[in-house]
């Protein structure tokens, strides 16, 4: 998907024909935009990235206001989306105008979240209007702080709705491998406003209908209800895997969902130091402090958590070296060494060069990479806990421990450790025996092992987490930032292989008679045994039955028919609004079909000629990849044969087809003549 900057002035639009002139006539006074433009861009707290390019674009004296203007767009766009951590893949002006903006000129730029993308849309245009059309330089005082707000209140926005590592290297793993992708948190689903935006953001769809996966971050979707309350209690599912026969960390029974310090140190006399502590919601929200070895910590940490709840879970520490397992559908992927995140001074550097030597570069790339932000806050929060800072010179030999059971955006690549995991059959058996006996396709196991070379010491291993949507980043091979080589291994595993979860997709567009012919091909298809889901602009139908009413014609029944997990065929009407407003609602069909092109809708939404009517048209018969069936009698559908990229083409007459058309019936080109007895 891409969103559009028109730079466009009709006369009576701006004053003074500010941005469109004829060639070689300014009316734009550059300089004036300059200092607007540097001194808005100077309120910001940190630099925008591309600045050389903004300025580069400022100091041009090349082509009319409006190309100006579109340039200084293009600079604009580019270093803003950087900033905020949502590069786009592509940029560009377009060399052709919109049918709804003749005369302008459109900046694109493609984007995976709607929110961002229009909210970004809407800065620019807001901050180019200020720059090119402010009469009075004085009013930039009044207005720097405002941009500089709106930015950083979308680069928030933008931290708020990131994507998980895990999903966010699934989502390019599947990209790349033709897969559709269908983000649940945006437009056109609805939200619930009490619901987490990061919550919502988590859950995507893989492929459609009867062939979609549905997963939360890196958690296939959906889970029994029983499960997911075990999931979010820490102490229920400890009882479960105990249950099950699987060790699991002694958990003080009589003093569990402790509330007090007092109680919390009766469950470690009885427990027996040293202790962790946790909050009890699943593992994704709660918090852990291990390591706990005497009253004066566990009372320490005990205060640190009442901030995250009013409950804590007192743990017994299992002794050994800790192990992360990757599984799905009974194989174990990857594995690795849980290791500390600890630094060392050398009482010369600060301790930001002593990390940017001992992590990956990657996330230390600020701009561009939205995680590195994220990171970066969460590391200046636990060295100012300590008393530190990134400017901190720490004397040659101190350690200093920034976190036990290091994140992996925090530690860098973890080597590799299923080798050395494989010596211990009984270790990976009892990793599968943890998520089997909660019906999982997919988990992370960790287990505390207690072992000597190639000997492991009977009864010592444990299962200490087990957490149901895996973090693929532990996994990283070296030189990632995203762990696409392991996300391209778990989508191998759990999905059908060499599958693209597509269903086949029939789209039909034209000006007149669209509903009536997919109504045929609803009933065609139903007879022929298919589970069909037809949406158009009658309603929503599923197996020839219709499930709503209204106007369905576009990308929200589309994508309500995606959803349904019983369709195996999708019928899609496709209207000239829907692929002038938004788009198509997939990249490619099987069949696409025009019927024909005709006057009825000229003059709505710029689109003035049979030209451009068709030209929009011609949107859905390019997507078509086994089949494109075209009007031959109707001119306008003909001139669409030169952007068909399906295996067949099927010209479809009422009469006999004219001499001229012969030559081109070969190389897939096909004719179809409907016998029509008596008059028409």
């Amino acid at each position: 998907p891409c969103c559009v900057l028109v730079i466009s002035s009709p006369p009576d639009q701006l004053k003074s024909e500010r941005l469109l002139t004829e060639a070689g006539v300014h009316h734009l006074d550059r300089t004036a935009c300059g200092v607007r433009c540097m001194q808005i861009l100077n309120s910001l707290e940190q630099p925008l990235p591309g600045a050389a390019a903004i300025t580069e674009a400022l100091a041009s004296q090349q082509g009319n206001d409006a190309e100006y203007t579109a340039q200084l767009a293009l600079a604009i766009t580019s270093a803003l989306l950087k900033f905020i951590g949502a590069p786009p893949e592509r940029i560009e002006i377009s060399s052709k105008p919109l049918p709804a903006w003749p005369s302008g000129l459109p900046v694109a730029f493609s984007y995976e979240d709607s929110f961002i993308a229009e909210e970004s849309a809407r800065m620019i245009r807001d901050l180019l209007r200020h720059i090119v059309d402010a009469d009075d330089p004085d009013e930039v005082d009044g207005q720097k702080s405002d941009f500089a707000t709106r930015i950083m209140h979308l680069l928030h926005q933008r931290q708020l709705r990131l994507r998980s590592l895990s999903g966010s290297a699934i989502a390019r793993v599947a990209s790349v491998r033709g897969i559709p992708l269908i983000r649940r948190g945006q437009w056109p689903f609805k939200v619930r406003k009490e619901v987490p935006v990061e919550s919502v953001l988590a859950v995507y769809q893989l492929g459609h209908g009867v062939h979609q996966q549905v997963l939360r971050n890196a958690l296939p979707m959906p889970l029994s209800s029983a499960t997911e309350k075990l999931l979010a209690n820490r102490v229920a599912l400890s009882r479960h895997l105990a249950q099950a026969g699987i060790p699991v960390p002694p958990i003080e029974n009589e003093f569990t969902n402790i509330n007090s310090t007092r109680r919390a140190l009766r469950a470690a006399d009885r427990l027996g130091y040293p202790v962790v502590l946790k909050t009890p919601g699943t593992i994704a929200d709660s918090r852990v402090i291990p390591g706990l070895g005497d009253a004066a910590a566990l009372t320490a940490a005990f205060e640190q958590l009442r901030g995250k709840g009013p409950r804590v879970v007192v743990e017994k520490q299992v002794p050994g070296e800790v192990f992360r397992c990757l599984i799905v559908n009974g194989e174990i992927l990857a594995a690795c060494r849980r290791q500390p995140f600890d630094i060392t001074g050398d009482g010369v550097r600060p301790i930001a060069q002593l990390l940017r030597s001992e992590l990956d570069s990657a996330p230390w790339e600020m701009h561009g990479n939205a995680y590195a932000r994220t990171f970066q806050e969460h590391l200046k929060q636990a060295l100012k806990v300590r008393g530190l800072d990134l400017d901190t010179v720490l004397p040659h030999g101190t350690v200093v421990r920034l976190q036990e059971g290091a994140e992996p955006l925090a530690s860098g690549p973890i080597p590799d450790a299923l080798d050395e995991l494989r010596s211990f059959p009984s270790v990976l058996n009892l990793a599968r025996d943890a998520v089997n006996c909660l019906g999982l396709k997919a988990a992370a196991v960790e287990l505390a092992i207690q072992y000597s070379g190639k000997e492991l010491k009977p009864g010592t291993a444990t299962v200490i987490e087990l957490d149901p949507d895996p973090d693929l980043a532990f996994h990283r091979e070296q030189g990632e930032f995203l762990p696409l080589q392991t996300a391209a291994l778990y989508l191998d595993a759990l999905l059908p292989p060499k599958s693209d979860l597509r269903i086949q997709i029939a789209a039909v567009t034209g000006t007149n008679g669209k509903t009536t012919t997919c109504f045929m091909l609803d009933c065609i298809l139903t007879a022929a045994g298919r589970t069909t889901g037809f949406a158009g602009s009658d309603g929503l139908y599923i197996r020839g039955q219709r499930r709503k009413k209204g106007i369905l014609s576009g990308i929200t029944g589309a994508v309500q028919i995606f959803g349904n997990r019983n369709v195996d065929t999708a019928i899609l009407e496709t209207s000239r609004g829907t692929l002038l407003q938004k788009g198509l609602a997939f990249d490619r069909c099987d069949v696409a079909a025009c019927l024909n092109i005709d006057s009825d809708h000229l003059g709505e939404d710029g689109v003035e000629t049979m030209e451009q009517l068709a030209a929009v048209k011609r949107t859905v018969v390019r997507s078509g990849r086994r089949a494109v069936v075209l009007n031959g009698e109707d001119p306008h559908c003909m001139g669409m044969l030169e952007y068909c990229n399906a295996e067949r083409t099927y010209l479809v007459y009422s009469r006999v087809p004219p001499e001229e058309i012969m030559p081109r019936l070969n190389q897939g080109h096909y004719a179809i003549c409907i016998k029509v007895d008596g008059p028409r």
